[in-house]
């Protein structure tokens, strides 16, 4: 299926409580924010909401497709991040958009991505249909000796 992106938001402004926090930076400061709905073929498979310190991208217009090639552009490709996974229940705005009834079951996904100096340059709250993926993880454990 081929991917692609539809933008609800691209825009610029002073950074929230939740953003500082997420991305360290001070009030006041200024971050690109992108609200993207991203689908396979027709298909809406995931809703996602990004922040990025304007120290680091200045125009959220630079992102088109893949926010990781704009920062790639720049040299500003993180080499790190935590993500942390959990359930939720779609609330009404959220199950439209992914064109699926309100309370239906999504994996919620908040990612902070870390440039090799320990800079935060990215952080996205994702909302992905909870049945369109399937997670799978390999464990191991140490040999005790």
């Amino acid at each position: 299926l081929k991917p692609r992106v539809r933008f609800l938001e691209r825009s610029s402004g002073e950074v929230s409580p939740e953003e500082a926090l997420a991305l360290h930076l001070s009030p006041g400061s200024r971050v690109i924010r992108l609200r993207r709905l991203r689908f396979a073929g027709d298909k809406p498979l995931a809703l996602e909401n990004t922040a990025v310190p304007q120290s680091i991208l200045r125009d959220p217009k630079a992102v088109k497709l893949s926010l990781y090639d704009a920062l790639e552009r720049i040299n500003c490709r993180p080499t790190r991040a935590l993500q942390r996974l959990r359930a939720v229940a779609l609330d009404t705005e959220q199950a439209a958009l992914l064109d699926l009834q309100a309370g239906s079951p999504a994996l919620a996904i908040e990612r902070r991505a870390f440039l090799d100096d320990g800079r935060v340059v990215e952080f996205t709250s994702s909302l992905y249909r909870g049945d369109a993926y399937d997670f799978v993880a390999e464990l191991h454990s140490e040999k005790q000796t």
